[in-house]
């Protein structure tokens, strides 16, 4: 006996059956250690006139530069150190805010990662609006087939200079990095 469809746009939600699955009080939420343990929120609530809302961004920059020579990408795919950037995001997102995935996490300068951010969120905002795959170019490339920047892009050229995009694993989590080695220089 299968699990209840979900919802005719895609699949129902499942947990595990030894989960426990609830709603949190307020001051448990407080209170609650692994919760607490996560990164200032990218996606964190926004008023009609600011992106980026409650997003502490000296908070992020303090525990990514913390991180110290550790490459960028895998530092804020951390979600103690940002809480909601995944892979395509953190790819997509260095690569728009032209820096090297592979550079020290201590190097990255406020004005890059001011770039960073301001890519990903709107990125991560849209990508909330429509359901399917995600999607990170504007909608007249998206229209010629050209959905992503650089991710999954190995080995095809850049989309603004025509060098090869290149295909990185950085530990700790050895997830597949995707940059172009001229813009992101």
């Amino acid at each position: 006996m299968g699990a209840p469809a979900g919802p005719a746009r895609g699949p129902a939600a499942r947990a595990r059956p030894d989960a426990e699955v609830g709603l949190l009080a307020l001051d448990e939420l407080e209170h609650h250690e692994r919760l607490n343990a996560l990164g200032p929120d990218i996606m964190a609530p926004t008023d009609a006139l600011e992106r980026g809302g409650t997003f502490d961004r000296a908070e992020a920059a303090r525990r990514i530069r913390g991180r110290g020579g550790d490459p960028v990408n895998p530092v804020i795919l951390d979600q103690t150190m940002v809480a909601g950037v995944g892979n395509i995001y953190a790819s997509e997102g260095l690569f728009l805010a032209g820096v090297d995935p592979c550079r020290p996490a201590q190097s990255v300068t406020d004005a890059e990662l001011g770039a960073l951010w301001g890519t990903v969120h709107p990125m991560m905002w849209d990508g909330t609006t429509r359901w399917g795959r995600t999607q990170t170019t504007p909608p007249a490339m998206q229209e010629r087939g050209e959905t992503h920047w650089v991710y999954q892009r190995k080995g095809k050229p850049c989309l603004v200079c025509g060098t090869p995009v290149e295909l990185v694993r950085l530990p700790p989590y050895d997830r597949a990095t995707y940059l172009c080695p001229v813009c992101q220089a």
